[in-house]
């Protein structure tokens, strides 16, 4: 886009009634030369309003695009943090090494995240779920050593969520409430991202030496932090406008938009103008697909079925489950912690704290303290140390009672999670098998620890099998390549 092209689109929008006081775009190369036409810099973050004199209108840089870009970066490069620090993707692999491969402290965190490629690196989610505070707790454990570290992830999430705010005034989380430039923790937020972001260096792809000049995303991360502290004195001195919802600063509802045009057509999805044109009044009218009236065949909706299945049941057949191994008595072997690594005592602890949380959500007996009263109560238990790193107050504390249960829980679940197979009434099997091993354990416990820990499994499973795809599939291509 040009200046010319930009100034007239404002000027249409004025005269329908419309007042602009902010722009978004990514920084692609056309939209830095824009910028660079509007001497938009670090030290300039808006321009004036064409025919307004006295108003002005400010830029800001698609956050969680920039955000990939980040991650990008620093998967692809490394970083070397203010202190001197170089961080890469060897430090992130031992995160996911030390993280354990099932019942891991930071469940967000997987190897997939350092390996995307193609599209998945535009995708937002990955880069926001390796850039999180699950990363900075996990970083402050094994690296207890190198807080800078920890403070890489923790400025850059606490910086995006303000720059991405979609919360209430009311929620917990205080980085995802509406920007007020009066409120002290948002405005520390953001001079700390500003701070971080000017002050580390990526490196160079071959040399591995950092980089002298700033990149685009960090210049639009410095751009965004600007614009958004003056639009908000702005706009409060002359709409009285009293908070600003920033995750409408960026492009997500455009590219929405796009998604749904493009939907209506899976076989054409770049339609030319004329067909955008037509796409966009039935979007306008509310109308949604249909079937197709011209096909190659008749369609049947009797037909969309699976025939695996229907030949199931046309025939009367039902699998056969083993249930041999869930008739075998439970293990008369007394569970010791020193079963467990540190790394599993804190994922059983934060999975503890988890099951206290759904039986006081649902009315039962607490067994627990918010770690938000622990500063008020004298007589607490000592918080474990991965739930004070990871909570914002809203966690609670296991006791030593729903702690121990939760162990002992742990270790007869691993006696039989290696049986675990596709049939009904697994969580009610164990259920009573550890109930009449532990009659004194509450059975709300039991039944809300397997629930979780069988997704747990269910999901590493998933995990494995996407890994051991992945490793043919990469066999496949190396074997194809040496054969060209």
């Amino acid at each position: 886009m040009v200046k010319e092209l930009l100034f007239r689109l404002i000027t249409a929008l004025t005269d329908a009634g419309f007042v602009l006081v902010a722009i978004v775009s990514d920084l692609a190369g056309e939209n830095r030369g824009l910028w660079n036409e509007l001497e938009i810099s670090q030290l300039c973050s808006s321009f004036d309003y064409p025919g307004r004199p006295g108003e002005k209108i400010f830029v800001f840089a698609d956050i969680p695009h920039q955000m990939t870009n980040i991650r990008n970066h620093l998967i692809d490069d490394g970083v070397q943090l203010p202190n001197g620090t170089v961080f890469g993707i060897s430090e992130l692999e031992t995160m996911v090494a030390e993280n354990g491969k099932e019942l891991k402290p930071c469940p967000k965190l997987n190897s997939y995240l350092l390996e995307v490629k193609g599209t998945e690196r535009m995708r937002v989610a990955p880069a926001v779920q390796l850039l999180s505070h699950h990363s900075r707790t996990l970083a402050s454990k094994v690296f207890p050593n190198k807080p800078e570290i920890s403070n890489f992830f923790e400025t850059f999430n606490n910086g995006f969520d303000k720059l991405n705010s979609r919360g209430h005034l009311q929620v917990k989380n205080k980085y995802l409430r509406p920007y007020n430039g009066r409120v002290k923790e948002h405005n520390i937020a953001l001079e700390k991202l500003e701070a971080l972001v000017e002050e580390i260096r990526f490196l160079t792809k071959k040399k591995k030496v950092p980089k002298e000049a700033l990149l685009p995303c960090q210049i639009g991360f410095l751009v965004s932090v600007k614009a958004l502290k003056e639009l908000w004195q702005y706009v409060h001195t002359m709409f009285g406008v009293k908070y600003i919802l920033t995750s409408r600063l960026n492009t997500d509802a455009l590219e929405s938009f796009f998604s749904v045009i493009r939907s209506f057509n899976n076989m054409y999805t770049n339609p030319t103008p004329s067909a955008f044109r037509y796409r966009l009044r039935l979007v306008l009218l509310g109308c949604r697909l249909k079937l197709p009236r011209r096909s190659n065949v008749e369609f049947n909706q009797s037909d969309l079925f699976f025939l695996s299945s229907k030949l199931i049941e046309k025939n009367k057949l039902r699998p056969k489950f083993n249930l041999e191994p869930f008739k075998r008595p439970l293990t008369t072997q007394n569970v010791a912690h020193e079963d467990f690594t540190e790394m599993e005592k804190s994922s059983l602890r934060h999975l503890a704290g988890y099951v206290a949380w759904e039986l006081k959500r649902k009315g039962k007996t607490v067994y627990g303290i918010p770690t938000s009263q622990i500063a008020l109560d004298t007589e607490a238990p000592v918080i474990p140390d991965w739930i004070e790193l990871l909570s914002k107050g809203g966690l609670l504390v296991p006791d030593s009672r729903i702690l121990d249960w939760v162990m002992k829980c742990e270790h007869e679940f691993r006696g039989f999670s290696e049986y675990f197979q596709n049939c009904p009434g697994v969580t009610a099997i164990l259920t009573e098998k550890i109930q009449a091993k532990f009659p004194h354990i509450d059975r709300d416990v039991v039944r809300v620890f397997l629930r979780t820990r069988i997704r747990i499994k269910i999901k590493a499973l998933n995990n494995s099998r996407r890994d051991t795809r992945k490793r043919k599939r990469k066999s496949k291509q190396f074997h194809n390549s040496r054969k060209n």
